[in-house]
């Protein structure tokens, strides 16, 4: 080998050497931290309204998982994975659709990083969570190398992940149809030259041309939060009349590391399922329906009749539910 060849060769090698030791060193802070940070708290928590859990036939809607913020590696992301495939087994689940921040700390640097069998595959294929899981890219995953997530589904066909935004029309059994709209908000919210202007347009034309019974929209970063980020401007610019144009009754994100439930803006409501791998503090306001911290997820069924959600802790038990919209 050339000497030239050689150092490039070397160099690559110490640079995966270093990245992997930097992703492990942090992954192991992560998980201390964890275990000996006081549990977070909904500051200003008020009762939780009375609810009835819904349980429509298994022949009915669609259903789906709702998961942000998780591939830390560590127990606490495993331990919320066992949960929701004990979910999925009572209650059905034909999708999983994670609002980014994929794997932690910094996403993968290819298709073949080895962060992907730890992270995913150990932890939800291998205990049973199986279904098609649609993603979105988080801040997180931006780090290394994003296109590699895309490049992963041509590798593993759980993961469905065609292009940094794109959207997938779903058809139940029952003919019910639901069409999700997978938004790239990480180029939105750091004001990338031209970002928002593109996803707007192809926003705005996609939604005008569907014919799915449902619209929802998804992405990582938050028009309307109470958590730490609280509400974005550079998102609420770019998608918010659209969202209200086309009538789209949810909005799904994650980012802040909690479960919350807003009431509806101009007829759209807000959703944020970010308790796959850790937790922050969070807040309960006047325009709160729900909100929950210590890591969880979501469980929802889509009807003919409307959209259902119901909120689980990081143990699987039924905290709350809601119909957040009527036919």
């Amino acid at each position: 080998m050339k000497r030239r060849s050689f150092l490039q060769a070397s160099g690559f090698t110490l640079t995966a050497f270093f990245v992997s030791r930097t992703i492990v060193a942090r992954e192991l802070l992560h998980g201390f931290w964890l275990k000996i940070a006081n549990p977070s708290v909904v500051k200003d928590a008020r009762p939780i309204p009375a609810f009835t859990p819904f349980t429509p036939p298994r022949s009915e809607g669609m259903r789906f998982l709702i998961l942000g913020d998780w591939g830390t590696g560590g127990r606490e992301q495993a331990d919320v994975a066992r949960a929701m495939a004990r979910t999925a087994t009572q209650s059905g689940c034909d999708y999983v659709i994670s609002v980014g921040d994929n794997i932690y700390p910094s996403g993968v640097s290819s298709a073949a990083d080895e962060q992907w069998k730890r992270k995913f595959v150990d932890v939800y294929y291998g205990q049973g969570l199986r279904q098609p899981f649609f993603p979105t890219l988080g801040n997180h995953d931006y780090k290394l190398e994003p296109d590699a997530q895309i490049a992963y589904s041509r590798v593993n066909e759980q993961w469905r992940f065609p292009a940094r935004y794109y959207t997938q029309k779903l058809t139940a059994k029952d003919g019910t149809t639901v069409q999700i709209f997978s938004l790239d908000t990480q180029l939105v919210d750091r004001s990338v030259a031209g970002a928002a202007a593109e996803q707007r347009a192809w926003l705005d034309s996609e939604l005008g041309k569907s014919t799915a019974r449902w619209k929802i929209v998804f992405g990582h970063h938050m028009l309307y939060s109470n958590g730490v980020y609280g509400n974005l401007k550079p998102l609420r610019a770019a998608f918010e009349d659209i969202l209200v144009k086309h009538k789209v009754p949810l909005y799904m994100c994650g980012h802040d590391h909690d479960i919350q439930l807003l009431k509806p803006v101009n007829g759209v409501s807000y959703l944020i399922s970010g308790g796959g791998g850790g937790h922050r503090d969070t807040s309960w306001r006047d325009n709160t329906i729900y909100a929950a911290t210590n890591m969880g997820y979501v469980w929802m069924v889509v009807t003919r009749d409307g959209i259902h959600v119901h909120f689980h802790d990081a143990d699987g038990a039924l905290k709350y539910a809601h119909k957040v919209i009527s036919a």
